[in-house]
């Protein structure tokens, strides 16, 4: 048990399900800058410097500022350059 504690299943569950009905009805509303925007808050480690890898295995120090409208991560390196990246074009170490 990771918690060290019970949580009750329905109550989890029927918040995943509002949850989900929220998304969905913003969705139908096709208002993507809000989905982008919520998608963006609970990124994780946004705007915090961490290590990443390329595919070809070289790593670098790199800070996540967002993500593009097509989906791409959008990295700013050590060095300033920011960069666009695909999925599975890096992983997070």
């Amino acid at each position: 048990q990771i918690f060290k504690k019970d949580f009750d299943r329905d109550i989890i569950l029927n918040q995943i399900v509002i949850s989900i009905k929220e998304q969905m009805l913003i969705l139908g509303q096709k208002k993507f800058d809000i989905l982008h925007q919520n998608y963006e808050d609970v990124l994780f480690k946004m705007d915090t410097p961490n290590m990443f890898e390329h595919a070809a295995g070289q790593k670098f120090l790199g800070k996540i500022l967002g993500i593009t409208k097509a989906g791409k991560l959008i990295v700013e390196k050590q060095d300033g350059s920011i960069q666009k990246y695909g999925f599975k074009e890096i992983i997070f170490l």
